[in-house]
């Protein structure tokens, strides 16, 4: 019987996800965890907003919104296992997710590869050491430009598969190449577009202009940029050198400057 989970051996590592999943499937993935989340949150504001009534003082508000008081207030015994299964399950989560957005960090910029159980030890410990110094007093505005960077950097990448490689057709759809050999460093169109984006949502952090619309300019701009760079430099930056190893139906059209597949080998029958 074959398990759900397809497990692919790559340099002796077990991978849990097939290599080929195209962008369909991770959006089927992504609505599927969003769905969920968007009921959880919903219903957790009307159970906040039910609670406020029967809770007195000052801090009524931070109580209706805090997990740790509301499962035991509303569950007794059991809303503390909850709680505290919760909370176990998301730093888990946390430090997972974490210890790898450093190691491929670190891997792509600086080729330091320690290995991820340590950058784990490590986040483990400063979260301890932050928790206990309650820096998350002082990381609002820290947070908020956070935020604004990853709904941003999301639509940049919607925005450079759907228009500038399936509308323009700037670069292959079939398959996002990932190998550093085959890539360049840096490419302007994206970093440029985000940083942009990004300093126009900052600006709106710290009130320049109402914070309220500091997020949708940042996902509309950064994505309009990232589309006008990338017709400007015609697709050049896509590639450092294309992959010969690559199966793609892509044609490039005549106005791109970049790396071009090569040509398919004739077979001839004598």
């Amino acid at each position: 019987m074959r398990s759900v989970v397809f497990r692919h051996v790559i340099g002796g590592r077990f991978l849990f996800a097939k290599p080929d999943v195209t962008y369909k499937g991770t959006a089927t993935i992504m609505i599927g965890m969003l769905v969920p989340m968007t009921a959880v949150i919903i219903l957790g504001a009307m159970l906040a907003y039910t609670l406020l009534p029967h809770l007195t003082g000052n801090n009524s508000y931070a109580m209706a919104s805090d997990p740790g008081f509301v499962f035991p207030f509303v569950m007794g015994f059991l809303g503390m296992v909850f709680a505290v299964v919760t909370q176990i399950r998301i730093n888990v989560m946390n430090l997972y997710s974490g210890s790898l957005a450093l190691s491929n960090t670190m891997d792509i910029a600086f080729r330091f590869r320690p290995g991820r159980q340590w950058w784990m030890l490590l986040i483990w410990i400063l979260g301890v050491v932050f928790y206990a110094a309650n820096v998350l007093q002082y990381m609002g505005t820290f947070l908020a430009i956070t935020g604004i960077l990853t709904n941003t950097w999301v639509f940049i990448i919607l925005a450079d598969y759907y228009i500038c490689r399936k509308v323009m057709r700037l670069a292959p759809t079939d398959f996002v190449e990932f190998r550093q050999e085959y890539l360049r460093s840096w490419n302007p169109a994206g970093m440029i577009s985000l940083s942009l984006a990004v300093l126009i949502g900052a600006l709106g952090v710290f009130h320049v202009y109402p914070i309220y619309y500091a997020s949708f300019l940042s996902m509309i701009i950064g994505p309009v940029v990232n589309v006008i760079l990338t017709a400007v430099s015609k697709g050049r930056f896509y590639f450092r050198e294309f992959p010969n190893d690559a199966r793609t139906n892509w044609i490039p059209p005549s106005s791109y400057q970049g790396p071009k597949p090569p040509k398919p080998l004739k077979c001839s029958i004598w």
